[in-house]
């Protein structure tokens, strides 16, 4: 088994990085047969970078110019400084060694580094048991759904899925949880929070590794008080980990906008008095207006319908996990011995915490987000690939037109994306 999983891991290595050599080809080739919609990029009068030119698109702008100057305007509390971080470290280191690397190239080198492929046929491995199916699955995450995102461009993806997959060596958050390693599973939780707000929702692995999971599975939960007690203070503080980069966050726009100098008579903004006083919230409403049905408009129906097919076929997993799945037995059948074994890896015991956290995560975005960045961020996701593998093996013919579908939308991504035209 270690023989035929090495093989596995030296053809992933090799595949993706020939995937990643292929999408910076197409990327800089795309660039110069295709016209701008939008002319933003080219007023950048220091933009001459080969590399970085062509990735200067939509919320590139913004980490860019948070990673040059800080956050100077309202709206760029919207996006959390992990990324910036990066930018800057990797600027500075390789300004020793080459001359004017700017912060948008050095980001894009960055993300280039940042692959968690393996970490998820590592993750696949240990929660399946099927070196089939942990190698499908990897397979199938090398045509995601938001292709420049995720492994080119300096946004959150790239460094946000690599930090709650891998994080620190050859671990992860999630491999450090599934191996019950729930402190290290903490930290890097909290590295992947650094990078997007949705981070917060990779506490809900502890808890379900510490509390939620023990208690279904049957297992001896600390029957004593003491126990108990130290059981729940542990975990509040992991979780409060996880939780720590946006509240510190929120600590710094509240520390800028809430307590100004004496001598400036500006009144604070109207978040300010608020409770909880989240600034996060309050610019993703004013200038993206996210919020329970309001992007469930007429001129929005394109938007939904190119998000479709990674919300239906994470939904359709889902639906049928929890239907089939161990979960059944515990909740329609009132079961007293816990969650038990599956021989079907697709449904093995393991998978209970992504399809929860799968299942939450895009009702948000399919109900209170713009709905057309679930292309790249359920590509995060590992459920997503599980998904998919379940689709090639349980249903060939779907699987097909899924396969189809990733590689035919990659390439109008990149298109898109290049030409500065929507979906971002």
């Amino acid at each position: 088994m270690q023989l035929a999983s090495q093989r596995h891991i030296t053809r992933l290595n090799v595949l993706s990085t020939s995937v990643r050599a292929l999408l910076v080809l197409y990327v800089l080739t795309a660039s110069r047969f295709t016209s701008l919609f939008d002319a933003s990029p080219e007023v950048v009068q220091s933009m001459n970078a080969t590399l970085s030119k062509p990735l200067l698109r939509w919320d590139v702008f913004h980490f860019d110019s948070i990673a040059q100057h800080g956050y100077q305007y309202e709206h760029h509390w919207a996006f959390f400084p992990g990324v910036t971080y990066i930018s800057r470290f990797v600027s500075q280191q390789l300004s020793s060694y080459i001359t004017d690397v700017g912060t948008l190239t050095a980001g894009c080198l960055a993300a280039l580094m940042f692959d968690g492929t393996i970490t998820l046929y590592e993750l696949s491995l240990l929660h399946t048991r099927s070196r089939h199916l942990s190698f499908l699955s990897a397979l199938l995450s090398l045509i995601p759904s938001s292709p420049v995102t995720l492994r080119l461009a300096p946004y959150a993806e790239p460094f946000f899925t690599y930090m709650s997959y891998r994080g620190d060596e050859n671990c992860s958050g999630m491999l450090y949880c599934a191996q019950e390693r729930y402190f290290l599973g903490a930290w890097c939780f909290m590295l992947a929070s650094f990078f997007r707000s949705n981070g917060i929702m990779l506490a809900g692995f502890i808890v379900w590794g510490l509390v939620a999971g023990p208690l279904l599975l049957r297992r001896k939960v600390h029957s004593q008080l003491l126990s108990a007690f130290i059981l729940a203070v542990y975990c509040t503080l992991l979780v409060s980990l996880c939780l720590a980069p946006f509240m510190y966050h929120q600590y710094t726009a509240y520390r800028a906008f809430c307590n100004p100098p004496s001598n400036l008579p500006i009144p604070p903004p109207v978040w300010c008095h608020r409770s909880p006083p989240l600034i996060y919230s309050y610019v993703q409403h004013k200038y993206w207006n996210t919020g329970l049905f309001q992007y469930w408009t007429l001129q929005q129906l394109p938007n939904f319908l190119i998000a479709s097919p990674p919300l239906m076929l994470i939904f359709s997993y889902a639906y049928h996990y929890f239907k089939h799945g161990p979960l059944k037995k515990v909740f329609l059948r009132g079961s007293q011995s816990g969650l038990e074994s599956h021989p079907n890896p697709l449904l093995c015991v393991p998978i209970v915490p992504h399809a929860i956290h799968a299942v939450i995560f895009c009702s948000t975005l399919l109900f209170v987000s713009h709905t057309q960045i679930s292309l790249r961020l359920v590509a995060s996701m590992p459920f997503t690939y599980w998904a998919a593998a379940w689709l090639m093996i349980e249903h060939p013919s779907w699987g097909k037109w899924w396969v189809c579908w990733s590689v035919l939308w990659a390439i109008t991504s990149v298109i898109l994306w290049v030409a500065f035209l929507p979906p971002a």
